[in-house]
């Protein structure tokens, strides 16, 4: 069976549990739209949430990042299959994962 290739390009919504954060932080925490490949650093530091972290001191300032649960949402559709067999499985790969991730779908 020959494999077929659909890259997701879409956007993702990013959010978080926001525990432990204070209530003035958490209001900048809403949820924000993002594209991959990204990270929840990069996303931060674009939507001007946090100072980067590799100038100076910053990186204490934004070590709650780490303690949160990041939630990256989208809707992924298969294209039409017009003429093609049905009896097949679908992959989803996700490059990039890191440390712990749930998949649901």
């Amino acid at each position: 069976m020959a494999n077929q290739t659909w890259p997701v390009q879409t956007q993702w919504i990013v959010s978080s549990s926001s525990q432990g954060v204070s209530a003035a932080d958490r209001a900048s925490l809403c949820p924000f739209c993002a594209t991959v490949p990204s990270d929840v650093h990069k996303m931060l530091l674009e939507e001007g949430v946090i100072a980067d972290p590799f100038v100076g001191y910053n990186v204490e300032a934004v070590q709650w990042i780490g303690q949160q649960v990041w939630t990256w949402e989208t809707t992924v559709e298969r294209p039409a299959l017009d003429g093609l067999k049905t009896d097949f499985v679908d992959i989803l790969r996700l490059d990039g994962l890191d440390t712990y991730a749930t998949v649901s779908g």
